[in-house]
């Protein structure tokens, strides 16, 4: 597939559709042969849902979600910038973080059902992912504790935090790895659910869920 003015790529969870981001040019949307099946607007963060009929897109504090590759919905948020977002249309839910603040919106009604402040100066997020039978919310959180030196030799630790898909009752774990890293941990469920996956500078850890 030629592209102008490539920016970055994403593949749908099945394989049956391929995004190229062509930054301010927009988006492009492929099936498996390279048929082009729709140019949508510019967006920095974009997601398809599992059965990848759904995608939503972000851009300067808007989300827009598309059903079959026409646009359904717009959610506005209280953020311009993000880190990551994640949606699940089973849970009727899109999920976005920036560093100081995670967003849970109802996508049937555009609600802000809950959000979450980092109140501590020095942390921040990085990831976000949905289990895959929409009941929980995974987080990365970076903390960097070693400002005065050199970033290449910097301590730094992280938290993954677990929330319920309402937001009630936070469950963490902290985790703590010696080199330096840009927007870490990582996270993701495994495909079961039953295991988060926690990606750093120096490793892939699996963390099993009780």
């Amino acid at each position: 597939i030629p592209v102008n003015n490539y920016h970055g790529l994403t593949i749908s969870p099945s394989g049956g559709r391929l995004l190229v981001d062509r930054d301010l040019d927009g988006l492009d949307v492929y099936d498996t042969l390279g048929a082009l099946l729709a140019t949508l607007p510019t967006a920095k963060y974009y997601r398809f849902d599992r059965d990848e009929r759904y995608l939503a897109t972000f851009f300067n504090g808007t989300v827009h979600l598309y059903q079959d590759l026409k646009e359904v919905k717009t959610i506005a948020s209280a953020e311009i910038d993000l880190k990551d977002m994640a949606l699940d249309v089973t849970a009727n839910r899109v999920v976005l973080v920036a560093p100081k603040r995670l967003e849970v919106f109802e996508l049937t009604t555009g609600k802000k059902v809950w959000e979450f402040p980092l109140l501590e100066e020095e942390r921040s997020f990085t990831s976000v992912d949905i289990s895959p039978d929409g009941e929980r919310i995974v987080c990365g959180i970076d903390v960097n504790l070693g400002t005065g030196v050199v970033k290449e030799k910097r301590h730094v630790e992280g938290y993954v935090y677990l929330f319920p898909i309402g937001g009630q009752t936070m469950a963490s774990k902290k985790v703590t790895y010696g080199r330096w890293g840009v927007d870490l941990p990582r996270v993701a469920f495994s495909a079961g659910g039953g295991a988060v996956m926690v990606e750093t500078r120096e490793d892939v850890e699996k963390l099993r869920i009780k």
